[in-house]
């Protein structure tokens, strides 16, 4: 296999951390405590929620707590899968930079055979 240029290497090396950081963020995510507005809630704890037209609603631990559950596993495959895209493009990417540098590597040697042959 033909070695990919460097330009390709950097290329696919951003999108693979990319994709890393989005795996992290996903299992960083996936569990924790429960929070209201970024506070940690311990049991009898009481979220106030005010709504943009000043609504105000509460929301106890419980209620916070199932609603944060419920979300995790949809952040775990969104983020996830972003994450596994961004490393399959990377692998992709290294892919098809070797089989170009591969083609640029066949055509120079095919001009240097026309060129003593000639």
């Amino acid at each position: 296999m033909a070695k990919p240029k460097t330009g390709v290497v950097i290329g696919a090396s951003v999108l693979a951390v990319i994709g890393v950081v989005f795996f992290v963020v996903a299992a960083l995510s996936s569990g924790g405590e429960v929070s209201c507005d970024g506070k940690a809630m311990r049991p009898g704890d009481v979220c106030l929620e005010v709504a943009k037209d000043g609504r105000k609603t509460y929301h106890t631990y419980d209620e916070v707590k199932a609603e944060q559950e419920a979300r995790r596993p949809v952040l775990l495959v969104v983020l996830g899968g972003f994450g596994g895209l961004f490393v399959l493009a990377a692998g992709g990417f290294l892919v098809a930079g070797s089989r170009e540098n591969k083609k640029d590597q066949a055509q120079i040697e095919a001009a240097a055979a026309w060129m003593r042959a000639g």
